[in-house]
């Protein structure tokens, strides 16, 4: 028997048009009340090396976006930009017949209610809110360049969901951790190429 987060968002999947889906389209499936699901959904595409082209802004944005309004109690909006850009269901599909692999695994290891104390107080969720909104920018941030670019700020982000799907506080623990990894790897790498190409002048 599968989990309930996997064959919800199986069911997700198999509803969508069969050659190309926009973000509004899933976001209506998944439901009003299942933005973290649709945050789980979305980050769920980047903790396995498959790229696909130009997704790590416009999931960063949306992201984002829900972040923002879980941490101001508001509706989500989305760019229309955004809203209506087409994806592909295959390309799509393909990223998360490799990555349900990981989540089964990651959300049989989590346990609901665990360390319940950091998924039940107001201001502690204000907090996760924020953590999401970071992880989204981490992934907006044009860092292609950088290695695991993409799936670090990731898979911050599917433990964050993870952890408030299953109000399992070790897996928002894990999400706060990997996001401050995720910084100091990028700054490491930014520092480090800075250095290399002030060499680089130097010697030519």
């Amino acid at each position: 028997m599968q989990p309930l987060l996997i064959q919800k968002l199986r069911k997700v999947v198999e509803k969508l048009p069969s050659d190309h889906f926009t973000l509004i389209e899933t976001q209506n499936l998944i439901g009003k009340e299942g933005l973290i699901y649709f945050v789980l959904l979305l980050s769920l595409i980047f903790i396995i090396p498959i790229s696909i082209p130009g997704m790590g802004a416009v999931c960063g944005m949306v992201i984002l976006s829900i972040g923002i309004s879980l941490f101001f109690d508001h509706p989500l909006w989305l760019p229309k930009s955004i809203r209506n850009k087409l994806i592909s269901t295959k390309a799509l599909s393909t990223a998360l017949e490799y990555s349900l692999v990981w989540l089964n695994y990651l959300v049989r290891i989590s346990h609901p209610y665990r360390l319940s104390w950091l998924t039940t107080k107001r201001i502690l969720y204000k907090i996760h809110n924020f953590a999401l909104i970071l992880g989204a920018v981490l992934l907006i941030l044009p860092l292609g360049f950088i290695p695991l670019s993409n799936t670090l700020p990731g898979f911050a982000l599917f433990c964050l969901a993870v952890g408030l799907l299953q109000c399992d506080g070790v897996f928002i623990l894990l999400g706060y951790l990997i996001n401050i990894i995720t910084i100091i790897y990028f700054a490491m790498f930014i520092v480090i190429g800075k250095k290399m190409l002030y060499e680089a002048i130097q010697y030519f």
